[in-house]
């Protein structure tokens, strides 16, 4: 099976800008996302889509790494990553008449991801590729969530939910 690895890596946040590259335990986000694909044994190609010069300079370190430039109109606060993961198939294609059976995306978000956690997801994605056409991760999560309401006032998302974190099931 052939797979895009796609690592989407926007220029813009607002919240903490050049989210990125800033870096932790002294290396860039990004390059944690990439260093994690080294180990990874698959079929295909793995690509950074960006709209910013400084985030491709990190991935350009990479020689097995294929820098994408993403437009402006898939690269602002809005856009949706599957724009982003589109726009890199049909880069891929034109530039280069390469097809795949599977797209990945691997946020650079993650630093703590490990490289066999990605092949495992790779094999059961394989196993299951005639009965389903996708699969995410997910992380339960059993906090006790607090909305605010239309007339200001807050209440629990989940009312019934019990209130002590260990009785939460």
């Amino acid at each position: 099976m052939r797979y895009l690895v796609v690592i989407p890596a926007r220029g813009g946040s607002k919240g903490i800008p050049y989210k990125n590259i800033y870096k932790v335990a002294g290396k860039p986000l990004l390059e944690y996302a990439i260093d994690c694909m080294k180990e990874v044994k698959f079929e295909g190609d793995l690509v950074v889509s960006t709209d910013d010069d400084k985030i491709a300079s990190v991935a350009e370190k990479y020689e097995f790494v294929t820098v994408i430039k993403r437009p402006d109109d898939i690269s602002n606060d809005t856009a949706k990553t599957e724009a982003a993961l589109i726009h890199a198939l049909a880069y891929m294609k034109e530039m280069y008449g390469k097809d795949y059976d599977a797209v990945v995306t691997l946020q650079p978000t993650s630093p703590l991801r490990k490289s066999r956690t990605v092949q495992e997801f790779m094999a059961a994605y394989e196993k299951g590729a005639e009965e389903f056409d996708a699969i995410l991760t997910l992380s339960e999560d059993r906090s006790d969530f607090w909305v605010k309401k239309e007339d200001g006032s807050y209440g629990r998302l989940f009312p019934d939910a019990p209130r002590r974190r260990q009785e939460r099931a």
